[in-house]
């Protein structure tokens, strides 16, 4: 899978290469093209999830969603996914 991205600090690598639903995703994706706004923090809890990850889709009512991931690259890999993938359905 090519790289479609020269270095950027909001490149996220897509956490999953190919989705069930949809086929082969792209390799790298910049959030800052993808969505308005995003927020990823450290939850404070001990358990499963590590950080909870917030976003606000760039759509006409700007539509804000959130979820939790056990790293930071996976919460960016999460939103890049929801927003590519499972928001195109």
């Amino acid at each position: 899978m090519s790289h479609t991205l020269i270095d950027c600090q909001y490149a996220s690598s897509e956490y999953l290469d190919t989705c069930p639903d949809c086929g082969e995703l792209t390799a790298c994706v910049c959030l800052a093209s993808i969505v308005s706004e995003w927020e990823i923090s450290p939850t404070g809890q001990t358990g499963a999830f590590a950080f909870r990850y917030q976003y606000k889709e760039k759509v006409g009512d700007l539509v804000e969603r959130f979820g939790y991931a056990e790293s930071y690259r996976e919460a960016m890999d999460s939103i890049a996914h929801s927003v590519n993938c499972e928001g195109k359905r």
